[in-house]
């Protein structure tokens, strides 16, 4: 799945919901969204670089991955049942996340994270 990163990267930059939940966060994010990889950089608990076309190997602090179907239910206007946040989706629909403190901790950044990305609907469109 393909995202318009510089339209999400403005977005998550001015949101006051997730600049609240990743405040002390600092570190890298990775999102494997089928075939794309993507990469939030986070200093000081704010997201300074949104970053694309990565190898899927590139190591991150906190990774979460699916297939573009997973994806496309996560990011629906109207998600199907167990796709309305990501532990939900990982528990029953087979995505993954990292399974640590950073992650755990963080988890309502990164609920809030794809619901901004739902609302906006920052998916690009392709052939």
């Amino acid at each position: 799945m393909k995202v318009d990163v510089t339209k999400l990267e403005a977005i998550l930059q001015e949101d006051k919901e997730f600049n609240r939940e990743i405040r002390y966060f600092d570190g890298t994010v990775k999102l494997l969204m089928g075939d794309a990889t993507y990469c939030l950089l986070i200093k000081d608990g704010r997201l300074v670089k949104l970053v694309d076309d990565l190898p899927a190997n590139t190591t991150a602090d906190t990774e979460f991955a699916g297939t573009d179907f997973q994806w496309s239910n996560l990011l629906a206007a109207v998600p199907v049942p167990f796709y309305q946040c990501i532990q939900t989706s990982c528990v029953r629909e087979g995505m993954t996340m990292s399974n640590d403190v950073k992650s755990l901790a963080y988890l309502p950044a990164w609920n809030r994270l794809f619901r901004v990305m739902r609302l906006n609907d920052v998916k690009e469109l392709t052939d």
